[in-house]
């Protein structure tokens, strides 16, 4: 996909891939982006999410635990935070597909 000028985390991410995706934080699901890199999977919130007190976040794929999907929501568990997070989306197809190639293959 190439690079994305990351105006939440303040750098430049070079990104595999990036799907529009609701992240479950607190009580309310928060819009943003998952995007694959390389090294790790990150969710940045949208505009107004940010301004709101959503949160962007970032998980390392070597401490990916495990992946959970059903038919609309997706569970990543992280060893490194010992968390669980929940995310919604409507394209599940499409996260399962990209998330499948980023975890065999591995970070770089």
């Amino acid at each position: 996909m190439g690079r994305i000028n990351d105006w939440w985390l303040n750098r430049a991410v070079t990104a595999d891939w990036r799907l529009p995706i609701s992240s479950f934080q607190g009580f309310r699901p928060v819009g943003g982006f998952l995007i694959g890199t390389a090294t790790s999977i990150e969710f940045v919130p949208n505009r107004f999410e940010a301004l709101v007190g959503g949160a962007a976040w970032s998980t390392d794929l070597s401490s990916i635990e495990g992946v959970t999907l059903g038919r609309r929501r997706l569970r990543i568990t992280s060893a490194a935070d010992s968390q669980s997070r929940i995310l919604f989306t409507n394209r599940p197809q499409a996260v399962r597909r990209h998330l499948a190639a980023l975890l065999d293959r591995g970070p770089a």
